[in-house]
């Protein structure tokens, strides 16, 4: 019998979407799609909390989510300016619920420590 990953549906702007645990296919996805994002901002300054959150968002947040989750997902766009918060809390719940270790420091960095971090490592 083949493994079966843990998943869990959830909706997001009236869409089912589920979210699974992570298969390595998943986790190396999501780590392309940190890198692209992450290259997209590449020598764009940013001084502001509306920028640095975007940065979050778009850099680690939404590839994230978008890596372990099938459906009709909405864009990064949409993510950042669309998606109501409460409903990208309940993805976010159930991504870190599957995947742990995406998450790390989630709870214990704003994302402004985040942002910071991620140039850091640039």
């Amino acid at each position: 019998m083949p493994y079966e990953l843990k998943s869990k549906q959830i909706s997001v702007c009236g869409e089912t979407l589920t979210v699974y645990q992570a298969s390595n296919l998943m986790d190396i996805k999501r780590s392309m799609m940190i890198d692209e994002a992450v290259e997209s901002w590449a020598g764009r300054e940013f001084t502001g909390m509306e920028e640095k959150a975007q940065r979050y968002l778009e850099t680690n947040l939404y590839p994230t989510l978008a890596a372990c989750t099938e459906g009709n997902l909405p864009t990064r766009d949409e993510f950042v300016n669309s998606v109501p918060a409460s409903e990208a809390q309940d993805w976010i719940a159930s991504a870190r619920e599957l995947n742990a270790d995406f998450f790390p420091n989630l709870k214990e960095q704003s994302p402004e420590e985040e942002a910071a971090e991620l140039e850091k490592n640039e």
